[in-house]
């Protein structure tokens, strides 16, 4: 759904698109003991994603892990957690704001 879209685009799906409820799968991480966690998005804060695993619920640092989402069954989204930078608001903000100048 998402292949190959170019950075901003995908930034303004993401903005108007919940991940609440999507399954992710962390690929990367500077923290070796986080990857391959994998469970369903609960929410974000600033700099943090929370997902509830088998193990319980994870809050995990956006800066520096690769994130896979599965969306609807068999879409898939990879990106960085710095594209989901900043609280789930501002980014609606900006978004809002970009699409105004058009």
């Amino acid at each position: 759904m998402w292949a190959g879209l170019k950075r901003k685009r995908l930034l303004r799906k993401l903005t108007f698109r919940s991940l609440i409820g999507s399954r992710v799968r962390i690929e990367v991480s500077p923290d070796p003991t986080q990857v391959g966690i994998e469970g369903v998005f609960l929410g974000e804060t600033k700099n943090t994603i929370i997902l509830k695993t088998r193990r319980g619920v994870k809050r995990i640092l956006k800066k520096g892990i690769f994130l896979t989402i599965y969306v609807s069954g068999d879409k898939i989204i990879r990106l960085p957690g710095e594209l989901l930078a900043g609280r789930p608001e501002d980014r609606v903000k900006k978004a809002y704001r970009a699409s105004r100048k058009r």
